[in-house]
C-alpha cells in the first residue's frame, strides 16, 4: 500500500474526509448498539417489526394416532415440500413412507398423516408470543 500523504505528515483532503466518514459511521453504530437506539438505517428492527402483521400463515403436518388424537410432527422435505400434491396424487408407496416416518418421530402407532395450511393469530402472552390457529385447511391426507 502506498502512502499518498505529503511529506509533512498531513493526510490528503480526500483521505481525511474518508477517515471522518468512517469514524463517524463507526461511532454512530456503536452509540446505537450501546444505547439500544432504533434509528434506521443503523438498525432495522423497528422497520421489520412494523412490516409484520398479527396474522401468520404456516403449514402443519399432523399425525393421527390409533386413539384418534393428533400430534404435530416435524416437517421433513419429503413430508412437506412435495410440489402440487393433492389428495388425488397420494399413492400407496408415498403414504406408507409418510406413515413410517411419522411413526418414527412420534414413537407410537400412526394411522394417518395430514398436511394442513393454517392461519394463526399472534398475540403476546405471559410466555412470549402465542399463535392461536383460526383456520386450518387440509392440503393432503393419507391413512393406513
Amino acid at each position: 500500500m502506498t502512502d499518498e500523504s505529503p511529506a509533512d505528515g498531513k493526510a490528503a483532503p480526500g483521505r481525511r474526509t474518508a477517515r471522518l466518514v468512517t469514524y463517524g459511521l463507526v461511532a454512530a453504530l456503536s452509540l446505537c448498539a450501546v444505547a439500544s437506539l432504533e434509528n434506521w438505517p443503523f438498525t432495522s428492527a423497528q422497520l421489520f417489526s412494523r412490516s409484520r402483521t398479527a396474522t401468520y400463515r404456516d403449514h402443519q403436518v399432523l399425525a393421527v394416532l390409533d386413539d384418534g388424537s393428533q400430534v404435530r410432527i416435524r416437517e421433513t422435505v419429503n413430508l412437506y415440500h412435495t410440489p402440487s400434491l393433492s389428495a388425488s396424487k397420494v399413492d400407496d408407496d408415498l403414504c406408507r413412507r409418510w406413515l413410517r416416518r411419522a411413526g418414527d418421530q412420534t414413537g407410537e402407532t400412526v394411522v394417518g398423516v395430514g398436511s394442513y395450511r393454517t392461519v394463526s393469530r399472534l398475540s403476546r402472552g405471559p410466555d412470549g408470543v402465542e399463535a392461536d390457529v383460526v383456520e386450518r385447511t387440509l392440503r393432503w391426507e393419507c391413512r393406513s
